[in-house]
């Protein structure tokens, strides 16, 4: 009888099986489990800090904080520029999975285009993910209140209250405040404190203030939600610095003064303090009204404003060069005293028009004004005198002097301008490729041929007679470093006082052509100037000339310069002169109706106790 057939044996191999069973068992619960405890080693000492940030951030959220902007405020403190409440829509990438999708439905909820929306989502590629991304700016209370009620519908969105910049001036002082739009790319990418979606000045004094208006944006640590809801600020990364307000030199009465007195015709206007180069007022019309810039810019006002044939956006004051006519006639003259082409008693006889070069050149009294000294050659414009004082000069002194004063340069004020044209012979030969002929010289002498001036070097060539000689640096308000100081020309007191005895006459005699300057109690100082704007062989009727006004007042304590243009305006006796008169006559007005003050603030109108009426302070 075989034994494996036995009950005992079979009990034992049964039993033996069972316990190789469980000990394999035993073996792989005890792998498991070592297994296990490296896996929660790993979790715990190897990726724990890693997990933890998760965790972290997963409650724990960064949001910037954007600055309130800085206000801008005019010499006497009243608000040029502020700020008000909307409502913008901004997109959290941290909480968002698939972006684009998500953008697209938010168009459609909204009724909009989608591609605007992807773009400005492209934009921010670059930005760190915790800085949302601004999708719609300045939107409506409506729109708002939408997305709040469908928030659990559209999650990765978020409604939040910005400041929007408001421009109470609106069209009267476009050009000098300016206005903002968003920043670029490359200006992101070259700023630290700048991110997508904070906007920027890009004229008038929103850009020369920008980075004190601005201030820097602050990081903050807060706690949400599993919807991502604040819960509240639990730190702050980087503290938020408000931006400064800023008091600039404008007189914001005096804008809306330019504004209407211009009545919608095409011009450009500065006003400064003739001491120091304070700008008191710059207009350029037509102007445009930088409110439209604060909110959301679309496509067809964009359009309307770069298309339309007046150029509202070009700042004329800064941009635009114009031949300067007569008023070019007070550089000629200083220029021939002081370098002695003529004395204050030798005299041209004007006979209507005399030759140079082969060529007759007509003055514009067809009769002649008879002898002409300096003094009565400016009074009353006479073209024949500066003919031959040019004529004596040549052009190489003319552009010496005319760059003494300022012309053909840029004038110190931190915003784009052109330098207009100062031509020589060496710039003819350098542009042109020709020689520079002396029959030129007879053109430019009189303020026509090449020569271009801008409405600000004028104001500076005037406010230099005003001053006594000194060529002054326009600004906006005072920055450490930037202000330059009054430079002395190289004028003999003799040829200023000569000169601005002239242009007194110019406006207080019978004998001058800007007698419609004129105002009550006020002693005023100028030159008009009548500049050609086509040829006149070209024979056009359909085109006037350009009218110039430059000046100073009042004439014996002088505390406003000023250049003034009508494009396309006439005689400047008759269209631009009654501006600075209006001008300064409202200001007069102003100041006998205000309390009389303890101290008089640099541009303010005080009553002198002279009896010589109003003084510009």
């Amino acid at each position: 009888m075989d034994f494996r057939n036995l009950k005992p044996f079979r009990d034992y191999q049964r039993s033996l099986m069972l316990s190789r069973r469980l000990t394999v068992v035993k073996v792989l619960v005890a792998i498991l489990f070592v297994a296990q405890l490296g896996v929660f080693a790993h979790l715990q000492l190897v990726k724990g800090v890693h997990y933890r940030r998760l965790a972290e951030e997963n409650r724990l959220h960064r949001k910037v904080e954007r600055p309130l902007r800085g206000i801008l405020l005019d010499d006497q403190g009243r608000v040029l520029v502020t700020n008000r409440p909307s409502f913008s829509v901004y997109m959290d990438r941290e909480r968002s999975e698939d972006p684009r999708a998500e953008i697209r439905t938010l168009a459609r909820f909204l009724g909009l285009t989608e591609e605007t929306l992807l773009a400005r989502y492209e934009r921010a590629r670059n930005a760190p993910r915790y800085v949302p991304v601004l999708l719609l700016p300045d939107v409506g209370l409506d729109v708002a209140a939408r997305l709040e009620a469908h928030r659990p519908e559209l999650p990765a969105f978020d409604v939040a209250m910005d400041w929007k910049r408001h421009y109470p001036l609106g069209t009267a002082a476009s050009h000098i405040v300016g206005y903002m739009s968003e920043a670029t790319e490359r200006e992101i990418d070259s700023r630290r404190d700048l991110f997508m979606g904070d906007r920027v000045g890009r004229i008038g004094a929103e850009r020369v203030f920008d980075e004190d208006l601005r201030g820097q944006p602050g990081i903050l640590l807060e706690e949400v939600n599993a919807r991502g809801r604040s819960l509240g600020v639990v730190a702050t990364l980087r503290p938020t610095r408000f931006g400064r307000s800023i008091r600039t030199t404008i007189d914001a009465a005096m804008q809306r003064d330019l504004e209407e007195a211009f009545a919608g015709r095409s011009g450009a206007a500065v006003f400064l303090d003739p001491q120091n180069g304070a700008v008191r007022a710059l207009y350029s019309g037509p102007g445009f009204d930088p409110n439209v810039f604060a909110g959301h810019l679309t496509a067809a006002t964009w359009k309307e404003l770069i298309e339309n044939v007046e150029k509202p956006l070009q700042n004329r004051a800064l941009q635009s060069a114009y031949s300067p006519g007569s008023t070019f006639k007070i550089v000629m003259a200083a220029a021939a005293l002081e370098e002695g082409v003529v004395d204050p008693g030798s005299t041209v006889f004007c006979g209507g028009g005399a030759n140079f070069f082969g060529r007759f050149f007509q003055c514009h009294k067809k009769g002649g004004h008879g002898g002409m000294d300096v003094h009565e050659g400016v009074v009353r414009s006479c073209n024949v005198f500066f003919y031959t004082v040019g004529n004596r000069l040549g052009i190489e002194k003319i552009a010496k002097w005319g760059a003494r004063f300022g012309l053909g340069q840029e004038t110190g004020l931190p915003l784009r301008q052109s330098t207009g044209l100062l031509p020589s012979a060496a710039w003819k030969e350098k542009a042109r490729g020709e020689p520079w002929y002396a029959g030129e010289t007879i053109s430019v002498a009189i303020g026509q041929g090449y020569l271009q001036v801008t409405p600000i070097q004028m104001a500076v060539v005037a406010a230099a007679f005003a001053n006594g000689g000194m060529r002054v640096a326009p600004h906006l308000g005072e920055r450490p470093g930037e202000s330059l100081p009054p430079q002395p020309i190289g004028l003999s007191p003799r040829t200023v006082e000569i000169i601005r005895s002239a242009m007194i006459d110019v406006v207080e005699s019978e004998r001058g052509t800007a007698r419609r300057a004129r105002v009550p109690g006020i002693r005023m100082a100028g030159k008009t100037g009548t500049a050609q704007t086509i040829s006149r062989e070209a024979n056009r009727s359909d085109v006037k000339d350009n009218a110039w006004f430059v000046g100073f007042g009042p004439a014996d304590r002088p505390s406003l310069a000023w250049a003034i243009i009508v494009e396309s305006g006439g005689h400047g006796g008759e269209a631009a002169a009654p501006i600075a008169s209006f001008v300064v006559e409202r200001a007069q007005a102003r100041t006998a109706q205000a309390p009389a003050p303890t101290g008089a603030a640099p541009g303010q109108l005080a009553q002198r106790a002279d009896g010589d009426g109003v003084s510009v302070r």
